[in-house]
């Protein structure tokens, strides 16, 4: 039970022994019966851009790109057109940087 990841926390800890006392066949709660009433743990699952299937429909350049472009996006947005501040908010260099990279990736300034 110490090795369970306890999504749940304590809520979920305190459901399983309530199962684990409705199932068990006597007085006490053993071990097998504890084990039994854990749920399985759940499978993490990736979403969204990193959890695209490998093969054939992925496009890592477009992925990229798109990625990029909503950053740089962003980054001039919050730095209300500042390049400098925008460079820092994305971890670039500097200015001139950025300005390559708007340029690259089409972001419009």
């Amino acid at each position: 039970m110490l090795q369970h990841p306890w999504p749940g926390n304590i809520r979920e800890l305190l459901n399983t022994l309530r199962r684990a006392a409705l199932w068990c066949g006597g007085k006490e709660i053993r071990g097998e019966d504890a084990r039994d009433a854990l749920l399985p743990p759940r499978p993490v699952e990736a979403s969204g851009v990193l959890g695209k299937p490998l093969g054939e429909g992925l496009d890592l350049p477009e992925i990229l790109n798109t990625v990029a472009r909503h950053y740089l996006d962003r980054a001039m947005d919050e730095a209300r057109g500042n390049k400098t501040r925008a460079a820092e908010l994305v971890g670039l260099p500097s200015y001139q940087t950025l300005t390559n990279w708007l340029k690259k990736y089409g972001v419009e300034t």
